[in-house]
């Protein structure tokens, strides 16, 4: 039998550790195969494309066809940053918005705000979503004396409101605020005198100055859980109000001398302890007011009591979600 040499032995080791080592790491010492991931763009129930990249990298916005407008004077694009890496696997939709309207990226979490608007269209249609986060706020001045604007489709995620966000926007027939919204801006909608009614978000716990200045509905509600109202909040043609048991704070003529009714959610001797500013202001007719002595003077202060009362007093109730005055018996 031939004898194989100690040098032959040794190579043949190494030439089999060496096939071993490259079965395990792979060709060329690559490491694993590169992950993929898949994009999926759907407008209605149909499959736009379907794009498909090494997971990190990201895909080219010509590889996508645009989608179809989906409303009359409004932006139709996909929900989805293309400057972004993909990690996972995804179906985009879309989402659409009117033409004027200008983003940008919030700097404390992953989500938009509107920043502006230059279109005259009169119908309003905010995006819930844009490049794939929510649309949460409205910076300040954004509508600020916008005379097209008629009404306005929010965002469903909508938090805040900033500062003379629609001030001057004297057509403005409707604003119906998301439940998700909790904090209004000075000034938001001060001068919207078209208004046919505003709703106060439930989730709101201030009432910002000027809010309602300049409106000329006749009632309006104030939520449970507001703490204060600020200077000339509804310095406005407001006759009848109805203010929560939680009202701490009324400043500065933060009520208006055209109210005639003020329903109070609590008791009186909660009412006795809400702190109503008695400084002086004299309106253009002359007259001087404060809003403790419109609350004393000028308007009826009702309390609220669910059942009949049997003593004497200024009480009212809800009677189909309306304010009604209980009558003595």
């Amino acid at each position: 039998m031939r004898k194989i040499s100690g040098s032959a032995l040794i190579f043949a080791a190494c030439f089999v550790a060496g096939i071993s080592v490259f079965s395990f790491f792979g060709c060329a010492g690559t490491g694993e195969k590169t992950q993929e991931v898949k994009v999926t763009f759907v407008q209605g129930n149909e499959t736009k494309a379907e794009i498909t990249v090494a997971s990190g990298e990201k895909i080219d916005v010509k590889s996508v066809e645009a989608p179809a407008s989906e409303r009359e004077n409004c932006i139709t694009e996909w929900n989805f940053n293309f400057d972004l890496p993909v990690t996972e696997n995804k179906t985009v939709n879309t989402t659409t918005y009117t033409s004027g309207l200008s983003f940008s990226k919030s700097l404390k979490e992953e989500s938009y705000l509107i920043s502006g608007y230059t279109g005259n269209v009169a119908d309003v249609y905010m995006p819930d979503d844009y490049k794939g986060c929510p649309v949460t706020a409205i910076k300040v001045d954004s509508f600020k004396d916008n005379e097209s604007l008629v009404s306005v489709r929010f965002p469903s995620a909508l938090v805040s409101v900033g500062d003379y966000a629609f001030k001057g926007c004297y057509n403005l027939e409707t604003a119906d605020l998301p439940e998700t919204v909790t904090v209004l801006g000075a000034s938001a909608f001060a001068g919207c005198s078209a208004l046919k009614s505003f709703t106060i978000p439930a989730k709101v716990t201030k009432i910002p100055s000027r809010l309602a200045q300049g409106h000329t509905y006749d009632s309006i509600v104030i939520p449970e859980g507001v703490t204060v109202i600020e200077p000339y909040a509804f310095a406005s043609e407001i006759t009848k109000i109805v203010l929560p048991a939680t009202l701490k704070r009324i400043e500065y003529v933060g009520i208006w001398a055209n109210l005639r009714q003020i329903f109070y959610e609590g008791e009186e001797y909660r009412w006795e302890t809400v702190e109503l500013s008695d400084e002086p202001y004299t309106g253009t007719g002359g007259v001087t007011f404060s809003a403790k002595s419109i609350a004393s003077d000028i308007a009826v202060v009702y309390f609220y009591s669910d059942k009949q009362p049997d003593k004497p007093g200024n009480y009212w109730h809800y009677v189909s979600g309306e304010p009604a005055i209980w009558e003595e018996g």
